[in-house]
């Protein structure tokens, strides 16, 4: 990716822009009924500058176990006690 480099004034100068890691942050409780679906078309995309982050906010169905059977470097995973989904979410966002 390239932008334009107006420092100096004069001529614009083409500067190259790396492309940043995006990430995905998403809370669950009790997600065991979608959540290997959404997990898999996460993982699927083919581009590997980004990363998903997964709070679980203390699932009582079988949430933490599907979590557990994944092991891709882009998943970051997190399983706090029931906190409520904002306290969830910024637990995402610190990680």
């Amino acid at each position: 990716m390239a932008g334009a480099d107006h420092r100096g004034g004069g001529e614009l100068q083409e500067t190259a822009v790396e492309p940043g890691l995006i990430s995905s942050l998403t809370t669950v409780r009790n997600g065991e009924a979608f959540l290997r679906e959404a997990l898999d078309s996460l993982l699927a995309q083919t581009d590997d500058h980004f990363e998903v982050i997964v709070v679980d906010d203390g699932s009582s169905d079988h949430t933490r176990e599907i979590l557990k059977v994944y092991h891709d470097p882009r998943l970051r995973v997190e399983f706090l006690p029931p906190v409520g989904r904002p306290a969830a979410l910024l637990r995402a966002v610190a990680v």
